[in-house]
């Protein structure tokens, strides 16, 4: 796929830009949406490939220092009306994000993000996170012979779960695509191990079939269950109906 550079006859706003990695971005060769975008391209590795988006793990220097970013662009070049006159997927992830932090639900730490646009609609959008350390997702996570062998630790993790959606689902936000693959565990296998949401451009507030959002959302955690013994999936559902009756 081409890199897609946007001509000058559009235009490019910023959604986000996070003034305390500003400095770092724009010594690394990164402070603008094009440069970030290349840098994922150049020396980054695609570790997401879909019809419409792209998401490159690219480790950076400036400033003396290193840090690892992944940079996601969504491309529309093929249809930049799909978005015309309305928020597109990059500002409702960024958004969503920064809702996760009011929740008190632990998620990406968004760097940057921005949309180039033409009167025709919108060509591109990026979102720019930090790397969160030490993690891997749930769904290679269930593989693990560590995962199977410590029941203690299975059982601290479906509490995690449970109490992450039911807090998100008492306040009828919804994650909208809660798969094994957009829940990441830090420090496995540490006892405290730490619990992310992440990749959520479907999520948010909902008003109306608040019942059918909550049972996808579980859903989505569902498959869990064939890593699991009997009996122990109910302790992601205990968790999850205490987090979302408490006030």
């Amino acid at each position: 796929m081409p890199l897609h550079t946007p001509p000058p006859s559009r235009w490019h706003s910023w959604l986000y830009h996070e003034p305390e990695t500003a400095a770092f971005l724009i010594a690394a060769g990164c402070g603008t949406l094009t440069a970030a975008v290349a840098a994922g391209r150049q020396g980054g590795q695609e570790v997401a490939c879909g019809n419409h988006v792209n998401v490159w793990r690219t480790p950076l220097v400036g400033g003396g220092r290193a840090e690892t970013f992944y940079i996601k662009r969504y491309t529309y070049e093929d249809a930049p009306w799909r978005y015309w006159g309305r928020r597109s997927r990059a500002w409702n992830e960024i958004r969503n994000y920064q809702i996760f932090k009011g929740l008190n639900i632990p998620g990406p730490e968004v760097a940057m993000g921005g949309e180039w646009r033409s009167w025709s609609g919108l060509h591109q959008a990026l979102v720019v996170t930090r790397e969160i350390p030490r993690c891997r997702t749930l769904a290679d996570l269930v593989a693990d012979p560590a995962f199977a062998a410590d029941q203690a630790l299975r059982r601290h993790l479906l509490t995690r779960l449970g109490q992450l959606a039911g807090r998100a689902h008492r306040q009828a936000f919804f994650h909208g695509d809660l798969k094994l693959r957009n829940i990441l565990v830090q420090d496995f296998p540490a006892p405290d191990c730490g619990v992310f949401w992440i990749d959520c451009p479907k999520g948010g507030y909902r008003l109306l079939r608040r019942a059918r959002l909550a049972a996808a959302d579980l859903a989505g955690m569902a498959p869990l269950q064939s890593a699991l013994q009997p009996g122990e999936w109910t302790d992601l559902l205990t968790a999850y109906a205490a987090a979302r009756a408490s006030a």
